[in-house]
């Protein structure tokens, strides 16, 4: 199911996200907007060409998103995104997403500052990863008979509350662990199972690679949680891919919160979907434990 901008009176009323939102984004245009999602503060200064050439794309793709977007021109389509990022109530532009802390914060600073992270963080996740993308994605996961997880440690301990949520519904999902594991269960990775992998850029660990490398060559079909920073993976080896939003620029000082609240979103948005499939079954298999174990609902 794809979007598509209606022409309506309540169109003028939306976002430049939303209406991104309800546009079927092809793989470049996705990449467009990550990469103004990530560099809005620039896009103030930036002329056509010199977008063209950081984003990687041409302007000739340029134009045409912007025009599908109902502006003339990428002049018009730049005032109003810079107009519209900085009359938030917490501009994306102030926050540095690798240190967004600062000596003598005070605690409303704190607080003002991961809830512009948190609240940018899903808006951008809804806008990358269209309805088609968590379509094909809960498809795969419906179909397969298991599931298994593979990635870093840190990922996977938020792969660990999606699992614990699968389990609650009788879906059967395995969390892999790389030291060894990893590599053994990929070997034996068959046409009914699904093999899901998160990384952010598909770089920081080597025994993931050969996991990947594995799989690709395998009849299971993968699903890719990953930043459009990854060069690293064909993405031609996966049924399916998701896109983390691409926040991060340099090393990581206080916490990569954007990430994970990515990775979070994500997940939980394919559990939701997966539990809408089979919405009734689902409810009665929940309401079945709670009644044989005694615990009120």
């Amino acid at each position: 199911m794809s979007r598509s901008v209606q022409e309506t009176p309540a169109e003028d009323t939306l976002t430049i996200l939303e209406k991104i939102g309800k546009l079927k984004l092809t793989s470049t245009e996705s990449a467009l907007v990550s990469f103004l999602l990530s560099n809005s503060e620039m896009i103030a200064s930036i002329q056509l060409n010199e977008l063209a050439k950081q984003a990687y794309v041409s302007s000739a793709t340029i134009s045409r998103f912007v025009r599908k977007l109902g502006f003339k021109n990428y002049n018009d389509f730049r005032v109003a995104f810079v107009k519209e990022r900085s009359g938030t109530a917490f501009p994306d532009m102030v926050v540095n997403y690798d240190n967004p802390l600062h000596l003598n914060m005070s605690t409303q600073d704190i607080e003002n500052t991961i809830f512009s992270i948190l609240e940018q963080t899903l808006k951008d996740v809804f806008v990358i990863n269209d309805t088609a993308s968590f379509e094909k994605a809960s498809e795969l996961i419906f179909n397969a008979k298991r599931i298994k997880i593979y990635g870093t440690s840190t990922y996977l301990s938020i792969a660990n509350i999606f699992k614990l949520n699968m389990q609650r519904i009788n879906k059967n999902v395995e969390v892999m662990h790389l030291e060894g594991e990893g590599v053994f269960s990929a070997y034996r990775a068959t046409q009914d199972e699904l093999s899901i992998v998160i990384t952010y850029s598909g770089k920081s660990s080597l025994a993931l690679a050969q996991v990947v490398s594995i799989l690709s060559r395998s009849k299971s079909p993968l699903l890719l949680i990953t930043s459009m920073h990854n060069k690293t993976y064909n993405l031609n080896d996966f049924a399916s891919v998701l896109y983390i939003p691409s926040k991060q620029k340099g090393p990581i000082y206080f916490s990569s919160i954007s990430v994970e609240m990515s990775i979070f979103a994500i997940l939980y948005m394919l559990y939701a979907c997966h539990y809408e499939k089979d919405y009734s079954l689902n409810m009665e298999y929940v309401q079945s434990i709670l009644k044989r174990n005694n615990i009120q609902e």
